[in-house]
């Protein structure tokens, strides 16, 4: 795990270095005329090259993911090795049934709360239209 998680870690700075490099690269120009066949043609490449992009951003954020994943796998081996983390440690497992169960329980009332918000003041603001909406304003 130690071996994957640094050589994962390496992998990402040079690919980030390497994403820096291209995206200096890249030239957009202030303005297209979009009726001229050349302009579009050239604001068509620069959209895909920027779709490249945002394909590789997506593949950076994923490995990055693993890779935080990795990492606190690693820092869990520590908890294993020190003796009063390690009783920390097992005292926060026997607990996590509660806190889940508290969380289950809290997040149950705030999309009640949100439905009822909907119910009451979804045709008359719009910030209450939808569930989704009361759950964020």
């Amino acid at each position: 795990i130690d071996i994957c998680s640094i050589a994962l870690l390496a992998y990402l700075i040079g690919s980030w270095a390497a994403f820096i490099i291209s995206t200096n690269k890249l030239e957009v120009l202030p303005n297209y005329d979009l009726l001229r066949e050349e302009d579009l043609l050239l604001a068509a490449g620069v959209f895909s090259t920027l779709e490249k992009y945002m394909e590789t951003v997506a593949g950076y954020l994923f490995l990055n993911s693993v890779s935080i994943i990795l990492s606190a796998i690693r820092l869990y081996k520590l908890f294993t090795f020190q003796e009063r983390i390690k009783a920390i440690h097992f005292l926060l497992v026997a607990g996590i049934v509660d806190v889940i169960h508290s969380m289950l329980f809290v997040s149950l009332l705030v999309v009640g709360f949100a439905v009822m918000g909907v119910f009451v003041f979804g045709a008359h603001i719009p910030s209450f239209s939808t569930v989704t909406e009361a759950l964020t304003s």
